[in-house]
C-alpha cells in the first residue's frame, strides 16, 4: 500500500485517494457521442462497416454496411475508444479500420488537458464494472445517460495518469499473455483427451496386435479379432415411466455427463409432472438425438452412474450382459466427437429415434478388454480433467488479480515508483 498522504474521496466504491487527487464526474472528462440509430433499411453489403455491440464483444463477427453520407461524429477510426452502455458495459480500443457507430455505443472524445486516453481506458475498465450495479430495464439492461454522466471517478494529475497507464499497459499485457497461453493449453488438453479416447476405443491397448480394415471410414484399422455389431444387437431401448412418482432423483444430460438436478428448483424448463420421465439406473446410456441440424456443438451422449429419472425426450439404452457399458459410452462419445450423429438426422428438427440409432456400427472387443479399456480411460481422463481444472482455476485467479491490480492503481491505493 502507498505511504503517501491520503484523504476520503467521499465516494463509497473508491474510498481513500491520494491527497493531491481529485474526484470528478465522467461527463467532465470530455464528450461521449452516442452512435447513430441505424435501421435495417440503412444496411447494405458495401460501404463502411457498422459497429454494433455484438462486433465489439465478438459474439457476432459479421458486419452490416452503410453506404451513404453521415455526420463525421459517428465515424470511428482505428485507435478510437468506445464504450458500450447497453446490454454489455465495457470499454474498447477500436483496432479495426474506418467504420460507423451504431447506437448504444459511445465514441469517447476526451479533454486531453485533464485526462490521458490510456489512463481513461484502465480507469473505465474499473468504473464501468462498478457502474454495472446501476443497470436497469427489462428488455435490454442498460445504464441511463444520467447515471453515466454523473458517475464519480478519481483523477490524479496528468503526469501520474501517464505513469499509471504505462505501468498497467505492461503489467496487464503480461497477465493476459499468461491467460491466453493457459487457455490454449486447456484446448490442447481437451483435444488430446478426445484423440486418446478415440484411439483407445478403436485400436485397443496393445500396440503390437495384428490389425484389419474395419470397413468403417471414421475408424480405419482395428484389432483383427475384434468384431463389429449393430447397436441394436447389443442394446435395447429402455422405457420405464415414472408412474406414481416413485422416483424423484432428477437427472439431466449436460456437457456429455448425466448430472443430478434439484427437482424443486425453479430454474430451467420443467414439466408439471415427472410421471412421464424415464427411470434409469447405473450403466444406462442416454443420448439426446434432437435438433441435430441447429445444434452441432453440444455433447450428446452420457453414462448414467446413479438411479434416477430423466426426460423421455432422450433415448435411454441398456446393454445386454456381453457389453461393458462404460466402454460403449466411450465408443459413442468418440462417434459424437467425430460429429457422426449429424449425418443421421431426418425431418424438420433433424431427430434420430432408436430404430435409426440401432443400425449404427459398434466395435466389439472381448468383455475383459472392454473393461480394461474403460478403466484405463477413466484413470487417464481423470488426470487430464484435474489438470484442466487447475488451469481454469489459475485463469480465475489471474482475472481476479488483474481486476484488483487495476483498481488499486487507478484509485491511488498503490503508487507507481
Amino acid at each position: 500500500m502507498t505511504s503517501r498522504k491520503m484523504k476520503d474521496s467521499g465516494v463509497e466504491w473508491i474510498h481513500l485517494i491520494p491527497s493531491d487527487w481529485q474526484t470528478t464526474k465522467v461527463k467532465r472528462l470530455g464528450d461521449f457521442i452516442n452512435g447513430f440509430a441505424f435501421k435495417p433499411t440503412n444496411w447494405g453489403d458495401q460501404g463502411l462497416p457498422i459497429i454494433r455491440i455484438q462486433n465489439l464483444t465478438n459474439s457476432n463477427n459479421e458486419y452490416n454496411y452503410f453506404n451513404d453520407e453521415i455526420d463525421n461524429k459517428y465515424v470511428v477510426e482505428k485507435g478510437d475508444y468506445l464504450i458500450s452502455w447497453s446490454a454489455t458495459l465495457d470499454v474498447f480500443r477500436w483496432t479495426g479500420e474506418t467504420a460507423v457507430l451504431n447506437q448504444h455505443i459511445f465514441k469517447v472524445l476526451l479533454n486531453e488537458k485533464i485526462v490521458d486516453y490510456s489512463f481513461f481506458y484502465w480507469h473505465a475498465k474499473q468504473f464501468i464494472d462498478e457502474m454495472s450495479n446501476h443497470k436497469h430495464g427489462s428488455t435490454m439492461q442498460h445504464v441511463t445517460k444520467g447515471v453515466f454522466d454523473n458517475f464519480v471517478v478519481a483523477l490524479p494529475p496528468l503526469k501520474e495518469q501517464q505513469k499509471i497507464a504505462a505501468f498497467l499497459d505492461e503489467k496487464v499485457a503480461h497477465i493476459d499473455n499468461i491467460i491466453e497461453d493457459t487457455k490454449k493449453s486447456i484446448e490442447n488438453l481437451k483435444a488430446y483427451k478426445q484423440s486418446l479416447i478415440t484411439e483407445t476405443v478403436t485400436k485397443g491397448l496393445n500396440p503390437d496386435v495384428e490389425m484389419k480394415d474395419s470397413g468403417i471410414d471414421w475408424i480405419g484399422d482395428i484389432p483383427k479379432y475384434w468384431k463389429i455389431y449393430k447397436i441394436g444387437q447389443i442394446f435395447k431401448e429402455h422405457k420405464e415411466k415414472n408412474e406414481g412418482l416413485i422416483e424423484d432423483n432428477l437427472l439431466s444430460l449436460s456437457y456429455g455427463k448425466v448430472k443430478r438436478r434439484d427437482i424443486k428448483s425453479k430454474e430451467g424448463l420443467l414439466p408439471q409432472s415427472f410421471e412421464g420421465y424415464n427411470i434409469i439406473k447405473p450403466g444406462d446410456i442416454v443420448l439426446r438425438m434432437t435438433d441435430l441440424q441447429n445444434d452441432q456443438k453440444s455433447l450428446r451422449v452420457g453414462l448414467c452412474k446413479e438411479k434416477g429419472i430423466i426426460t423421455s425426450a432422450y433415448i435411454s439404452i441398456r446393454a445386454y450382459n456381453n457389453i461393458y457399458p462404460h466402454y460403449a459410452y466411450y465408443y459413442l462419445h468418440s462417434f459424437d466427437i467425430y460429429k457422426g450423429f449429424y449425418g443421421m438426422g431426418a425431418g424438420v428438427r433433424q431427430g434420430v429415434n432408436f430404430n435409426e440409432l440401432k443400425k449404427l456400427d459398434i466395435l466389439f472387443p472381448t468383455y475383459n478388454e472392454q473393461k480394461q479399456i474403460a478403466i484405463v480411460l477413466d484413470e487417464k481422463s481423470r488426470t487430464i480433467e484435474s489438470t484442466i481444472e487447475q488451469k481454469e482455476q489459475l485463469i480465475t485467479e489471474l482475472e481476479a488479480y488483474k481486476k484488483s491490480l487495476i483498481y488499486e492503481y487507478v484509485t491511488g491505493k498503490k503508487e507507481v515508483n
